[in-house]
């Protein structure tokens, strides 16, 4: 963007009159550069913030021991909102220093009502499908948690506009059983930009060194969206065979007039 407003000041410059038509096409160039870099800016933190989105549930998915079995749905929607209530303990925290950071106490406030707002609205919050136990396997063990694979993790949107909110004390509960926000944070495979540390507590300044700011998981990134479409239909046909060989097996048995375990 830079050497675009470059080019368009130095032929500004050899331009005689302030209103002729090429300083018009000029400034209009200029201000369809300026909007490009920020929507480029934006996807980038939005697709930044997706990520540790998805890394957050991925842990957690792996701590409570679904790695290849689906999460009930009560248990989905906990998560849900326990991922949305992840700051408010550093909320307090703020709060109760001698001179609190009302500046970073108001920016978490905004990333809790603007998470609620969408968590509670028709859309629903866009997070990784966890209900199907293919789905949990593509999150927990398929995908590696980089930023390039991201793509292989199956979507699905939660809304609480229609559901039963759920209790403090299950929230409690299953809260005892995850792994706490700060270690995730330092084993994300990737750095906010500043723009969007905002929307994240950010580590204490002992732990934000930059070998952990930089960890990457060491699994391979070979997988894409069609070999995950691959094994999940090589995983079906092989059960279709099991099936098909089992009912072969009862038909001959039957035939020959003995039990299938007998003449297995």
């Amino acid at each position: 963007m830079r050497r675009a407003l470059l080019n368009s000041a130095r032929e500004k410059r050899a331009v005689p009159h302030p209103r002729d038509r090429s300083v018009r096409q000029l400034e209009k160039k200029e201000k369809r550069a300026v909007r490009l870099d920020a929507h480029k800016t934006r996807l980038k933190m939005e697709k930044t913030l997706q990520l540790m989105r998805f890394f957050w549930f991925r842990e957690q998915c792996i701590a409570l021991g679904y790695t290849a079995t689906a999460v009930p749905e009560e248990t989905v929607a906990q998560l849900v909102q326990l991922y949305v209530d992840r700051n408010k303990e550093e909320m307090s925290a703020l709060r109760l220093q001698r001179n609190p950071p009302m500046g970073r106490i108001k920016v978490l406030e905004a990333t809790l009502q603007a998470e609620e707002d969408e968590l509670h609205s028709a859309k629903g919050l866009r997070v990784p499908s966890m209900t199907d136990a293919d789905d949990v396997e593509i999150l927990t063990e398929i995908w590696d948690g980089a930023q390039e694979t991201v793509t292989v993790v199956p979507l699905t949107s939660i809304s609480m506009q229609h559901r039963t909110p759920p209790t403090k004390e299950a929230l409690e509960q299953l809260l005892q059983r995850l792994r706490p926000v700060a270690d995730i944070r330092k084993e994300a495979p990737v750095t906010l930009p500043k723009r969007a540390v905002k929307f994240h507590a950010v580590q204490s300044q002992q732990q934000s060194t930059a070998p952990s700011r930089m960890k990457v998981s060491i699994k391979k990134t070979e997988d894409t969206t069609a070999s995950v479409r691959l094994r999940v239909k090589a995983r079906e046909e092989a059960k279709q065979q099991k099936r098909l060989s089992a009912q072969r097996c009862a038909a001959m048995a039957s035939r020959r007039g003995v039990s299938a375990d007998e003449d297995a």
